[in-house]
């Protein structure tokens, strides 16, 4: 994964959680962590549907920014 690649995000179940998850290339790159996750949240459940742009990878962590598609 590097700068400028383009992430699906999906809901995805852990155990019997429901999590926001990013897709790359098919494959769960990772889950979403953000203060407006609720919010993301709410809209997926109401059909709308996400994309994220990485903007940065390093140590382990990627930053993304989520726009709705």
């Amino acid at each position: 994964m590097s700068v400028n690649d383009i992430l699906d995000i999906v809901f995805s179940q852990s155990g019997n959680q429901q999590i926001v998850t990013a897709l790359w290339n098919g494959a769960e790159a990772g889950g979403i962590v953000d203060p407006h996750l609720n919010q993301l949240r709410s809209c997926m459940s109401q059909g709308e549907q996400y994309q994220a742009r990485v903007l940065h990878v390093g140590g382990g962590q990627v930053r993304l920014r989520v726009y709705h598609i």
